[in-house]
């Protein structure tokens, strides 16, 4: 973390919680979000992993929690990635920063038995994650058709559901931040302004990667926490 994140962030995280009203320019699509949970789920189910299933469904509430939450008071700012440069917007912390340190307090109150919190921050991490599967956040730009894409995306996400074939192969957090934000990059001139095509086309490749991204997440959380 730089000095920058170091000092500056905390501070900012809350100047920053006054800011709702500015902030609903930028945010949207928290239906969305809880999509890709439900959709993460069925993934795993028929990946065979059905006694991560059964935890999930148990907490499930709390993961759609912590997953709205992410994105409170500002908190959107954090995720965002550039894979190149390998930061977020300046002074905020990049998004692996920040859904890193949500995946190790998932893990920490894990080990606490303290299930509900644990799967909370689970939740948190996952809604970073998934944002990376936007161009927008990959490229570390707020505006310029971020919500005009996202508001599509929110209409039309059931025409992008999958049904198995989760993303298993990455070692840690760091490595599948990076994929996402590498694929979504491609994408950012087909969503930059409202075009249907283009927004199909990024869809079909980034709604899919984002739920099979999320089941990998899942997966990686118990794999590590058991």
């Amino acid at each position: 973390m730089s000095i920058c994140e170091k000092h500056l962030w905390p501070a900012f995280k809350y100047v920053l919680l006054a800011g709702a009203p500015i902030q609903k320019l930028i945010d949207n699509g928290g239906e969305t979000h809880l999509f890709l949970n439900n959709q993460s789920l069925h993934i795993l189910r028929n990946d065979n992993k059905i006694h991560i299933v059964k935890v999930l469904e148990k907490y499930k509430h709390f993961i759609d929690i912590g997953n709205l939450w992410a994105d409170k008071g500002w908190k959107c700012f954090a995720h965002y990635y550039d894979p190149y440069s390998g930061k977020g917007i300046i002074p905020w912390v990049s998004a692996t920063t920040e859904c890193r340190n949500y995946f190790q307090l998932a893990l920490h109150n894990w080990k606490l038995e303290k299930q509900q919190k644990s799967m909370f921050y689970l939740g948190a991490a996952a809604h970073i994650l998934q944002d990376m599967c936007v161009p927008h956040h990959a490229m570390g730009i707020a505006f310029n058709g971020h919500r005009k894409f996202e508001s599509w995306a929110l209409i039309n996400r059931n025409l992008f559901s999958i049904k198995d074939g989760g993303l298993y192969t990455f070692n840690d957090i760091a490595d599948v931040i990076d994929f996402n934000s590498y694929t979504s990059q491609k994408y950012y001139n087909d969503v930059s302004y409202f075009n249907i095509q283009g927004y199909n086309r990024a869809a079909k490749e980034l709604l899919s990667l984002a739920q099979r991204t999320t089941a990998y997440l899942f997966d990686h959380f118990f794999g590590l926490s058991c």
